[in-house]
């Protein structure tokens, strides 16, 4: 089991993440601007830490992210420009003062926006399925 943190963990692309994390047996730490957001029975399985990322200096972020393997940053869209690339420019400029085994691995996803839809069967006959599904689940 992986330590995972996720940044943006109550918009759309972060309650999949944190679903992903939480079903793959991760110990997640869910970081939101208002985590009540989080549906109950994903809160009750995560670490939950407010916070807006952006108002953190990056030392205090640095400490949020401390001794984590994985860092996943959700927040922000990639619509917003030059905000989202501050965003990821700031959660970089955390990890990078980590020295060490205290630093996690980092990946950075964005989305340009929300596409909420139910479980469905496409074309190939695969079922995907959609954002409201995969919480409940």
């Amino acid at each position: 089991m992986s330590k995972v943190i996720v940044l943006g963990a109550t918009g759309t692309l972060g309650l999949h993440v944190v679903a992903q994390a939480l079903s793959a047996g991760h110990d997640v730490t869910a970081v939101a601007r208002t985590p009540s957001k989080l549906p109950r029975t994903v809160a009750e399985r995560v670490r939950v830490v407010q916070a807006d990322i952006v108002k953190l200096t990056q030392e205090d972020l640095g400490d949020v992210i401390n001794g984590q393997d994985a860092l996943i940053n959700t927040a922000g869209h990639v619509t917003e420009g030059e905000a989202f690339v501050q965003v990821v420019a700031h959660a970089i400029a955390a990890a990078s003062l980590l020295e060490g085994a205290q630093r996690p691995r980092c990946w950075f996803l964005g989305g340009a926006a929300a596409l909420d839809i139910t479980s469905s069967v496409l074309a190939g006959g695969k079922t995907y399925i959609g954002v409201a599904d995969a919480i409940e689940q």
